[in-house]
């Protein structure tokens, strides 16, 4: 399955980021963007918005990645979901895979990752 296009949320609480990935998804055509600061803001704009592609931060201030994907896929199971990170480990990677996410991408190699991602779906 293609990432659709039609509703992106980004959640992700670092301004600089967040611009990033708004950059990356307006260069290829995404047009539809929401933006959360926070967990407690995403899921509002989950309750009002059906959100086909979600780019999430693993470490909000308000909520843990994993905690938030669950919250997610109770209020939409379709959502493709991508998560960001500064971190990565194989232990967190497998432990995402369980909530059958699209991607992993590392924020060191943020612009790469994303685009070739894009590109491959």
């Amino acid at each position: 399955m293609g990432i659709n296009t039609k509703n992106v949320l980004i959640i992700e609480d670092d301004l600089m980021t967040s611009d990033i990935i708004k950059d990356i998804l307006k260069e290829n055509d995404f047009k539809n963007l929401h933006v959360a600061e926070n967990g407690a803001k995403a899921l509002e704009i989950l309750a009002e918005v059906q959100i086909d592609l979600i780019t999430l931060d693993n470490q909000l201030p308000d909520i843990f990645g994993t905690e938030l994907i669950e919250k997610v896929r109770d209020l939409n199971s379709e959502a493709q979901i991508v998560v960001v990170s500064s971190i990565y480990s194989k232990h967190i990677s497998d432990t995402l895979n369980q909530f059958n996410i699209l991607a992993y991408v590392h924020k060191g190699n943020l612009i790469d990752d994303l685009n070739q991602l894009i590109e491959s779906h």
